[in-house]
């Protein structure tokens, strides 16, 4: 059974190396136990497995591009790109080399193994550690009718913050890739990139890691100036 559960993260340093540890974590309440790494399949991948990953998801870590690197497959989160390497036991696990040359150790992320499965018609990503799973992402596709959030594009402040705690240093609604982003970073630097899926001019939906499944953002005329309205807080775009 595949479980959805809440989570955020960032890749490398905070955005993803624990964000799946975690979420197992919670779902059994015991800590996962540390294990032995999964020796590599070195078997040239297939075409059909190939075509089978490559695309565009959503996931607990945000926007993920799945890509065909010379027959063998890597990924892009948050302007960072991981091999993908598959094991003797037929899940992939991410891998990871600063500049293409050293290779880092990603601890307890580089041990969770990933496999794609359809389910009622999704193409999910799902993450095992042991023998727990849990829902990582499903592919997404390009989203039509983005005419009315492109002039959104730009960078946001909290209007009602008041005594809540400041959780990101910048929100910024961003294009790219075809596809329409909110990106918020923390203070340290890193970057939750979230794709946006509108329902309609002034709805759309911050996508989880389901595509029709996340926070609802809302567009509200207030004092003559459109508003976000997201999770109870309202944003004001920063004209420049």
């Amino acid at each position: 059974m595949i479980t959805l559960l809440p989570s955020s993260g960032q890749v490398v340093d905070h955005i993803a190396t624990e964000t799946l540890t975690l979420a197992l974590e919670a779902k059994t309440g015991i800590r996962q136990p540390q294990h032995a790494k999964t020796p590599p399949d070195n078997t040239p991948l297939a075409a059909e497995t190939l075509r089978d990953y490559v695309g565009d998801y959503t996931t607990l870590a945000g926007f993920a591009r799945i890509q065909n690197c010379g027959k063998r497959l890597c990924a892009e989160v948050a302007d960072q790109r991981f091999n993908l390497v598959r094991g003797n036991d037929g899940l992939f696990r991410l891998d990871y080399s600063l500049l293409g040359i050293f290779h880092i150790d990603l601890g307890s992320l580089g041990e969770i193994g990933f496999l794609r499965r359809t389910v009622d018609g999704r193409d999910l990503l799902v993450a095992r550690a042991g023998t727990q799973e849990i829902l990582a992402g499903q592919r997404i596709t390009l989203p039509a009718h983005l005419d009315a959030w492109k002039s959104r594009l730009g960078d946001y402040e909290i209007m009602n913050l008041d005594a809540d705690q400041q959780f990101a240093n910048r929100i910024r609604a961003t294009g790219k890739q075809g596809y329409i982003f909110v990106e918020m970073t923390e203070s340290a630097g890193n970057i939750m990139r979230i794709p946006l899926q509108p329902v309609s001019d002034t709805e759309a939906l911050l996508l989880g890691p389901l595509n029709d499944g996340g926070e609802t953002i809302r567009v509200v005329m207030m004092e003559g100036n459109e508003r976000l309205l997201f999770s109870g807080y309202q944003l004001r775009k920063i004209e420049r």
